[in-house]
């Protein structure tokens, strides 16, 4: 739940209660502390969304951002260190999502 909603339901539950002392300002604030609580105990997602030549994007999705940091930086030094003309291969495992491949290891490799 966006963080705003939930600061914008703090505000309406502590005016209910404490202005016009009405019950379900208790309530609202009851239920926004265990969303808050929710939002900020659940895992953050980050994505790596790369282009290709061909037109076709691959997005990748982890709550890892080591992963994203190391693939990053992979990615960087190929396109400014490697010769024309050569490739790199990615492999990836473990906790990544994505719309081909699955996975949280990346070990970059030119060809």
């Amino acid at each position: 739940m966006p963080i705003l909603l939930i600061f914008i339901l703090f505000v309406v539950g502590f005016y209910l209660k404490f202005v016009l002392y009405n019950q379900w300002g208790s309530i609202l604030l009851i239920a926004d502390l265990i969303l808050g609580v929710l939002s900020l105990a659940r895992p953050k997602q980050y994505g790596l969304q790369i282009y290709l030549n061909s037109g076709d994007k691959k997005l990748f999705v982890t709550s890892d951002i080591d992963w994203i940091k190391q693939a990053v930086r992979k990615l960087y030094y190929f396109m400014e260190k490697a010769p024309e003309g050569s490739s790199m291969t990615i492999e990836i495992g473990g906790n990544i999502q994505g719309n081909i491949i699955q996975g949280s290891n990346v070990e970059g490799r030119n060809h």
